[in-house]
Formats: C-alpha cells, structure tokens, sequence
C-alpha cells in the first residue's frame, strides 16, 4: 500500500467516525426533547383533570379572556366567566352560556342529560 492509500485509509475511518458521533448525538438529542415534552404533556394533562379551566386556560378560551358557548355557539367573555354566569362542563370540555343553560334543561336528549348530571355531582360535592 502506498502513503496515499493509507491517509485515505486513515481519512475514510475518520469520516465515519465522525459520521456515526454525529448521528448518535442527534438521536440523544432528540429522545431527550421527546422525553421532555411527553413528561411536561403529561403533567399538564394530570393538572388539568384535576382543576376545572379558569379563564387562562388555553384550550378552551380564546385569547386567555373569552370563550365560546358549547351549546349556542355564541361568545362568551371573560366577565361572564369571571362572574360565574357561565359554567363549565368537563365532560364536553367546554364552556356553556347562561342562554346555552336555559336550553340544556329544556332538551331532553343524551348530551343535556351528561351535561346536567355533571353539574349536580359538582353541586352535591360542593355542599
């Protein structure tokens, strides 16, 4: 072997080297950011289903201060919210209006029976 066949030799082992570190290292980066975010995702999911949403709750809200009824579709804003004139339903994961509760208890049909059922266990808890 010539003095070039071994520096191509020594250069191609060198290369791979490099190749092969580089590519371990991106998948121990990238593991540890998917680690992260499902152990960060999963704590935030068991906080939610512990607490009923506020009005900075991101997924439901909009802009953190205002909503949109369940029931009627209509927007709700953050003073509703924040003085309790609309409530919220776990279940559906959604806020209902004052005029979206006035038809929940005239309807008679699967979803208002889940929706009320949910806020009298609430209320009883409550007493």
């Amino acid at each position: 072997m010539s003095e070039n066949e071994v520096l191509y030799f020594i250069l191609g082992i060198i290369s791979m080297l490099v190749l092969w570190f580089g590519f371990m290292m991106l998948c121990v980066i990238f593991e540890k950011d998917t680690t992260r975010g499902f152990d960060e995702w999963l704590n935030m999911y068991e906080s939610m289903d512990s607490e009923i949403p506020n009005k900075h709750s991101p997924n439901i809200l909009l802009g953190g201060d205002s909503a949109y009824c369940f029931i009627t579709g209509n927007f709700i804003g953050a003073d509703v919210i924040d003085n309790g004139d609309a409530k919220y339903t776990k279940e559906f994961d959604s806020w209902v209006s004052k005029e979206g509760q006035k038809i929940l208890h005239e309807r008679n049909d699967n979803e208002a029976k889940i929706i009320l059922e949910e806020w009298e266990n609430n209320d009883e808890r409550n007493i």
